[in-house]
């Protein structure tokens, strides 16, 4: 065997011989886990500004309405927060009027003394079924059009707006 054979041979040696864990390894290849962070799915600016995830909300009382709507097919079910519950949360109360954006930019107006005088709700489900972008959500302003045929009309339609990101008060 020539010199070069046995420099390989013995390296070969030694790397079959030196003791070997994949344990070693596992910690410098093992994947990092990314933090998951909840979504906000709710600002509301006042006072004082506070941002609302899914589970804040549906850990506040919760309201259940059953109405028609222009945009569905017959009565159903929503329940979620009252809109007034949330503004006595944010000591918003004495607004007169409300800005509602959506998440594409769509803004409407809220008036305060409607939201006292009727169960207006922040619907987080419908049917039982969380409400998802695809279905109006994750939050749908919904008046109780089937128990106030009063409301039925378009300037309270222009209101229930879905998809809501954001409020504010406008005075």
């Amino acid at each position: 065997m020539n010199n070069k054979n046995r420099i390989i041979a013995a390296c070969c040696l030694t790397l079959l011989l030196t003791p070997f864990s994949w344990a070693d390894t596992k910690a410098a290849v093992a994947p990092v886990k990314k933090e998951v962070s909840t979504p906000v799915i709710l600002s509301v600016t006042g006072p004082q500004a506070a941002d609302f995830t899914l589970a804040q909300l549906q850990a506040l009382p919760q309201k259940t309405v059953s109405t028609t709507t222009p945009w569905t097919e017959g009565s159903h079910t929503y329940t979620g927060v009252l809109l007034r519950d949330l503004l006595d949360k944010q000591g918003l109360q004495k607004a007169s009027k409300l800005n509602a954006k959506a998440l594409n930019d769509y803004v409407t107006t809220i008036t305060v003394a409607d939201v006292y005088k009727y169960d207006v709700l922040l619907a987080l489900t419908q049917d039982g079924k969380l409400l998802t972008r695809r279905n109006k959500g994750p939050v749908w302003v919904i008046y109780p059009l089937s128990q106030h045929p009063e409301l039925d009309k378009p300037s309270y339609h222009s209101a229930m707006i879905w998809q809501l990101r954001s409020i504010s008060v406008s005075d």
